[in-house]
């Protein structure tokens, strides 16, 4: 987070963070992670295998853009 906030800043100047804007941050990427494999295991299942690829993320990712 440290190194995007520095990244998305003109200055130097040092960023701060709230614990509970950190904490509301992990829980939004964690949710977005966890529907986003549950969406590639039933890619997954659909095409018979067990196992995610990397083809059922991107079919996932894919199918929640169109």
């Amino acid at each position: 987070i440290r190194e995007i906030a520095q990244n998305a800043r003109d200055d130097d100047a040092p960023s701060c963070w709230q614990s509970q804007a950190l904490f509301a941050l992990q829980e939004a990427a964690e949710a977005f992670l966890v529907n986003l494999f549950h969406d590639a295991n039933l890619c997954a299942v659909h095409a018979k295998r067990v196992t995610v690829q990397q083809k059922d993320i991107q079919l996932a990712r894919r199918l929640r853009a169109a």
